[in-house]
């Protein structure tokens, strides 16, 4: 039997402490998969799962750098022939295992879209050769998992690898759904709130907001849009406090997603580039309408459980929030949110999936 370590450590926050925190739950709560992986994680991300499922994760330090040697040294004393990283670039070598990756980092793969021209001369020069020293890391990797056939193909052609590359389908949170369909539904709030759920990066493409905020209210459209970040005083500051306004509500914690999704009425995503990210089952479980930009890796994970605008026209943006308020169109994207959502693996199915995988490659 194939055995595994398995490294929830994401490197780097949002999506990746939701991810990392749904596959320790499904690990801990699976006698057939407990049996056969270990579990890594930093000692804060074990702090939030229960006190029963702690027991069963090996802890380091909160320290990225400290993490990496533990996990290391972890590994090579282990009796697992792979180590596996859920979020991230392959782990440390270590000797005589063979190493896998999870990869997330789309922007890797759209060589043609530069996610650091909001940047300074330094910090553009340190984010591309951060991108060059992680495409090969990833690359070293004995086996990639991506998580669309698109962004698998796009690697195949910038890797130039073929037969190590697989497809691992994103996985539904069932425990979100419950939370979300036991919750009393709240009153209306006076103003459409549209929710940026993310962390506040270049690629994110929010630095258009405020001129989204100026459209919609010269069209006499009332939105609040609500960012879970602390740090873009500087979006507020342009949108000003009309009709139209940027509010910061801050970092959310995975468990305080609930309320927060049932007090918006929408979601927007106007990235420039992402691989699959978690806004998707987080408003389809939630029933909300998402707003996506138009691109092709957004056009292939999504199908029409979303509406499209150009990330790069506060037009099409204001025409896309405004088409959320459309009573038939959010019951539409209810529905095919609902359809989307009902293909997808639970958690357990994915690493089950992930196992899988691992064992046909060792024969």
């Amino acid at each position: 039997m194939t055995q595994i370590v398995l490294s929830c450590i994401p490197v780097k926050g949002g999506g990746g402490r939701t991810v990392a925190l749904a596959t320790m739950r499904a690990v801990t709560q699976s006698p057939t998969l407990s049996s056969r992986v270990m579990l890594v994680a930093r000692r804060s991300m074990i702090a939030q799962l229960d006190e029963a499922a702690r027991e069963s994760v090996v802890a380091v330090s909160d320290h990225r750098i400290v993490a990496e040697l533990q996990l290391r040294r972890l590994a090579t004393a282990s009796a697992a022939t792979w180590v596996v990283n859920i979020f991230g670039p392959a782990p440390l070598l270590v000797t005589g295992k063979r190493t896998s990756t999870v990869c997330a980092y789309s922007h890797l793969f759209y060589p043609e879209v530069d996610i650091s021209t909001e940047l300074g001369r330094v910090r553009r020069f340190v984010m591309r050769s951060r991108n060059v020293l992680l495409l090969k890391t990833v690359g070293r990797s004995d086996l990639i998992f991506f998580e669309t056939p698109l962004l698998r193909s796009r690697a195949q052609h910038r890797l130039g690898r073929h037969d190590s590359l697989r497809v691992l389908a994103p996985a539904r949170d069932p425990r979100l759904e419950i939370e979300l369909a036991s919750a009393p539904t709240p009153a209306d709030p006076p103003t459409f709130r549209v929710l940026l759920f993310s962390v506040h990066r270049p690629n994110k493409g929010w630095s258009i907001l405020p001129d989204v905020t100026r459209e919609l209210a010269r069209r006499g459209v009332a939105v609040e849009f609500l960012l879970t970040t602390r740090d873009a005083d500087d979006l507020v500051a342009r949108a000003g406090d009309g009709v139209c306004r940027i509010r910061q509500i801050g970092p959310v914690r995975p468990a305080s997603r609930t309320p927060l999704l049932l007090n918006a009425d929408a979601i927007l995503l106007i990235s420039q580039v992402e691989s699959f990210s978690n806004n998707y089952c987080e408003a389809w479980a939630a029933g909300l309408p998402l707003v996506v930009s138009d691109m092709d890796w957004s056009r292939s994970a999504l199908d029409d459980a979303a509406i499209f605008v150009d990330p790069r026209s506060a037009s099409s943006i204001a025409d896309g929030v405004q088409a959320a308020m459309d009573p038939e169109t959010r019951r539409r994207l209810r529905s095919e949110g609902a359809r989307m959502l009902s293909k997808m693996p639970t958690p357990e199915e994915r690493v089950l999936r992930l196992c899988d995988e691992l064992r046909a490659a060792d024969r």
